[in-house]
């Protein structure tokens, strides 16, 4: 057996692509990318306030996650001295990963600013069960190898959602240029690995076989099928809002004001 660190610096099986593509097609095939393709204003704000809190507990979990391989059981399966040298790895790589999602928090926070949501208060709502599933579902305790693949997905779903939506100009034009950006800084990828392939790296690094395709893309697609469920419940939940609202507002007829705010149902 190659040792973690010789593991971590192998290349990428050619079969990630494949996965890749098929986190694209299911995205795209979603029902919240078709509505935000439209401009639904309702859908977008409830989507922009439905999955805050995912993308407001992200950090810590990976926090949560760098902790955990700290377990006394890990050093004895791989050894203290290789374990030592992967966890140096492990750190760099998620601390990098955690103060970027940092960032990408705020950046959230710019899509609602565009439509006209005010920071706390807009927000202040009922966890739907749904996007807490989606939480649990990628914070919960396991080993090294699945812990990291669950990181990767929530890189590979930020990039087709964002390379989806960017796409629409009844999506871009009312979100502007600043509501857009967390969107674009998903798609733009600088020197040096990207957070997907330092997640799979570590990812494999802990695997003791070599990986197969069909174990990766089963833990990658549950992680895919909860945002999506999450995603689309929040299309649901705008629905009733709109339903019960004596306008039901568009992107395409009507922007917000720099400044603006609007009262939500």
């Amino acid at each position: 057996m190659s040792s973690l660190t010789d593991r971590f610096h192998q290349p990428l099986p050619s079969w990630i692509e494949e996965i890749k593509g098929e986190v694209r097609d299911k995205i795209s095939k979603a029902e919240f990318v078709a509505l935000c393709h439209k401009g639904d204003i309702t859908v977008i704000e409830s989507l922009a306030r439905g999955l805050w809190p995912f993308i407001d507990e992200f950090p810590r979990i990976i926090n949560r996650g760098c902790l955990r391989l700290c377990k006394p059981q890990l050093f004895h399966k791989f050894g203290f001295v290789k374990m030592l040298s992967l966890l140096r790895h492990s750190y760099e790589a998620l601390a990098e990963i955690e103060s970027d999602e940092e960032q990408h928090r705020k950046l959230w926070l710019d899509i609602g600013e565009a439509l006209g949501l005010i920071y706390p208060c807009h927000y202040n709502q009922p966890i739907l069960p749904v996007v807490k599933a989606w939480i649990r579902g990628v914070d919960k305790p396991s080993d090294p190898f699945t812990m990291f693949l669950r990181f990767t997905s929530i890189e590979m779903i930020a990039e087709a959602v964002s390379k989806g939506l960017l796409t629409s100009d009844n999506f871009t034009s009312v979100l502007r240029k600043r509501g857009c950006h967390w969107f674009r800084v998903h798609v733009a990828h600088h020197t040096g690995m990207t957070h997907e392939e330092l997640a799979l790296r570590l990812a494999f690094a802990f695997h003791e076989r070599e990986p197969v395709k069909e174990t990766c893309n089963q833990a990658i697609q549950e992680v895919v099928d909860l945002l999506i469920s999450a995603a689309n419940a929040c299309c649901n939940l705008a629905a009733s809002r709109a339903n019960s609202s004596p306008k039901h507002r568009r992107l395409s007829k009507e922007k917000p004001a720099v400044g603006e705010t609007r009262s939500l149902s």
